[in-house]
């Protein structure tokens, strides 16, 4: 995910919130190629973190704009 993508869902989408703290490490990417890469990170601390979770029973990880490549990179991980 890029800036814009993060921006657009949590200004756009009825419910959905993306932290301020996300939206600042998104928007420290110098271009979208580093911006998808940190979002890569924040994706997979957001697994590690939620798996460590014991209420925490599955996840449901949506391939963007039907790219599986870094879902595939992400449950490599």
């Amino acid at each position: 995910m890029h800036i814009k993508n993060a921006e657009f869902l949590h200004n756009e989408v009825p419910g959905m919130q993306i932290p301020k703290t996300v939206l600042e490490r998104l928007s420290q990417g110098a271009d979208r190629d580093a911006q998808r890469k940190i979002g890569l990170e924040i994706a997979k601390e957001s697994l590690a973190a939620a798996k460590s979770l014991s209420l925490v029973k599955g996840t449901y990880i949506m391939p963007p704009f039907g790219r599986v490549e870094p879902v595939l990179e992400l449950l490599r991980a």
